[in-house]
């Protein structure tokens, strides 16, 4: 992979896992590479697809589990899940 695809992954990565030091690095490290602010952008735009996808799985199913349609023997069953909460 080149450096400048490696750059664009990255950014779009902090902004999906909403990592404000990993964009700063990353973005200095792609005006260095010469990307202009439009391929950011792009990246930048990307990564808040990804986030708000990934938000609206987490919303569904706080709803499905208020609902109950999943039963609470089911619930807890994938963890840890490796983020750090228990």
């Amino acid at each position: 992979m080149e450096e400048r695809e490696s750059i664009l992954i990255s950014i779009g990565s902090a902004i999906a896992c909403n990592c404000v030091p990993c964009y700063e690095h990353y973005y200095m490290k792609a005006k260095q590479a010469g990307l202009s602010v439009t391929e950011i952008d792009e990246a930048v735009s990307i990564g808040e697809k990804v986030k708000s996808g990934a938000a609206v799985v987490v919303r569904d199913t706080v709803d499905s589990i208020k609902r109950g349609d999943i039963p609470e023997e089911d619930l807890g069953k994938d963890a840890p899940c490796g983020c750090g909460c228990n």
